[in-house]
């Protein structure tokens, strides 16, 4: 058995965890930053920094995937992505609503770069409009780990908070 707290205490491979997009060694020096910040003493402080970090990167994973939702200039759905779209909006329309719900397809103005340009909201709102659905879906995942992250601390910090009372001697009656 390991003798190393950090060892011990560590999460499985970052790479198990981590998506295509994100990098292992990034994970491992803002680990590294993190306890450096926070100083764990122990297996079980050590592990509570690493569920913090899990919770900033499921946070910035949902920023993400938001940003890319409403990418004006994301490429078109497949058709079965569509026709499963379609179905999610009809399955939560009111039946008397289904008549009202056709929109007419307008052509989008042509993309131009991202950057600031106001000229982009149209774009993105229709991209929102397309993708609410998942937006909403994402957004509740955000909150979720924004509330898990908080809570982590919280208990990272009653932990450590623990630990130091433990060091403090007890007082002794003079008299």
């Amino acid at each position: 058995m390991p003798k190393d707290a950090a060892t011990l205490s560590h999460l499985p491979n970052p790479s198990r965890l981590l998506l295509a997009d994100e990098c292992a060694e990034e994970y491992d020096a803002l680990l590294a930053d993190y306890c450096a910040d926070m100083r764990p003493a122990g297996a079980l402080e050590r592990r509570q920094v690493e569920l913090i970090l899990r919770c900033d990167v499921d946070i910035d994973r949902q920023r993400r995937m938001i940003a890319q939702r409403l990418n004006p200039l994301e490429r078109e759905e497949t058709r079965g992505a569509q026709m499963l779209a379609e179905w999610h909006r009809r399955a939560l329309l009111h039946p008397n609503s289904e008549a009202a719900w056709e929109e007419p397809e307008e052509p989008a103005p042509a993309p131009t770069p991202p950057g600031g340009d106001a000229r982009l909201t149209p774009l993105i709102a229709r991209q929102y409009g397309r993708h609410r659905e998942n937006v909403t879906l994402h957004q509740r995942e955000l909150d979720a780990a924004e509330r898990r992250r908080r809570q982590a601390i919280e208990l990272l910090f009653r932990m450590q908070d623990r630990r130091r009372r433990a060091d403090i001697p007890d007082a002794e009656v003079v008299g």
